[in-house]
Formats: C-alpha cells, sequence, structure tokens
C-alpha cells in the first residue's frame, strides 16, 4: 500500500494517472530439487506474491487544457478594441484568412537573430517594423502580379516547360525579374 499511495503522490500534480490496485496471487515455485523426483513426491510449496495491477492511463482533463493554454500563445496586432470584438473571435476571423496564413507564414518560422542587434527594446521593435514592410511589400508585388495575371485572356507560357503561368509565388516573380536589366538613359528607361 505504500508503493500505491508514493505513486499517487509522484502523480497527483501530473496531466496523466494510473488507477492502481493491490492483487494477490498464489504462484507454485519452480524451484525442483536437484535430480530425479522420487514417487511419493511432495507437491510444489505455494507462495502468495503481491502485485500493484496498473490500469490504463487516465488524463486530466483540467490539467491538460490548462498545460496548453499556458504553452500557446498568438500575438495579433490590430485596431479593433475589445469593446467591439473579442480576441478569441479576432484569433478566429484571423485564422480563417487563408491569405493571411500563406502570406505572412514566414514570421510564423522560428528565426536566429544576433543578440548584438535586439540590446534594447528600440532595436526589437525597428526589427519587427522592418521585417513586417519586407512581408508587406513582397505580399503587394505577389499582389499586383497575379491581378495582372488574372486580367490576361491567355496567360503567357513562361512556367516550367512552357505551361501557362496560373498562380505564382514571391520566389518565381524574383527570378522572372532576375532574366531582365533595367537601363535608365536620361528621361527613358529600357528593359533588357
Amino acid at each position: 500500500m505504500k508503493e500505491i499511495a508514493a505513486l499517487e503522490k509522484n502523480l497527483r500534480n501530473r496531466v496523466w494517472t494510473v488507477a492502481c490496485s493491490l492483487v494477490t496471487k498464489d504462484l507454485e515455485l519452480e524451484k525442483r530439487p536437484v535430480g530425479r523426483p522420487p514417487k511419493n513426491a511432495k507437491p510444489l510449496p505455494k507462495t502468495t506474491v503481491w502485485m500493484i495491477d496498473a490500469g490504463d492511463l487516465i488524463v486530466r482533463q483540467d490539467l491538460y487544457d490548462l498545460m496548453r493554454w499556458k504553452h500557446e500563445s498568438f500575438v495579433l496586432i490590430t485596431n479593433v478594441t475589445e469593446d467591439h470584438t473579442s480576441a478569441i473571435e479576432i484569433l478566429r476571423l484571423y485564422k480563417e484568412q487563408k491569405t493571411v496564413e500563406d502570406n505572412f507564414s514566414v514570421m510564423k518560422r522560428p528565426s536566429m537573430v544576433d543578440t548584438l542587434f535586439l540590446k534594447t527594446p528600440k532595436r526589437i521593435v525597428a526589427l519587427i517594423t522592418l521585417l513586417s514592410f519586407a512581408l508587406l511589400i513582397q505580399v503587394i508585388i505577389r499582389v499586383l502580379v497575379q491581378r495582372n495575371l488574372d486580367a490576361m485572356d491567355e496567360k503567357p507560357g513562361i512556367d516550367h516547360n512552357g505551361k501557362p503561368l496560373a498562380r505564382i509565388g514571391l520566389k518565381k516573380i524574383i527570378r522572372f525579374l532576375g532574366y531582365y536589366t533595367v537601363i535608365s538613359e536620361g528621361s527613358g528607361q529600357e528593359c533588357i
């Protein structure tokens, strides 16, 4: 019983626990004397063995939900006040926007930044601002290119193997822009 109490005490603050019970079994000892057994051999002695029977794992839902809540965080910057819309509703609306998820997925990936540049809060804000503007410019470029592609009756056949270009990503746009050089002479510009 001490072992069961110690186990329950150990699992008290864990997310999971296990239901234990004490079980007794009568077992025959398998230790036989050396040699051939006599004709009138005594039966093997029986012994009682005490075992702890561990049942299935039980998840404590309240602790599990609390742990998940502590380890999840979402940072959304919005101009909508809490009086107008709740934080959970804003998160739900944000998650439903596939465009936002696709275009700003870069911000969700882990990034390595040298601590030298982030020693003051002003530098942290400056880095976040630069990252946000860079992502915003990337999205604007993608949207403008996609709108122009959608307005064309016949899509240009410049995708892989001469296929018509239907959907385009920023990497492909930058690769296509790398094929051209803009030369400015006086007031005119020429693409080569």
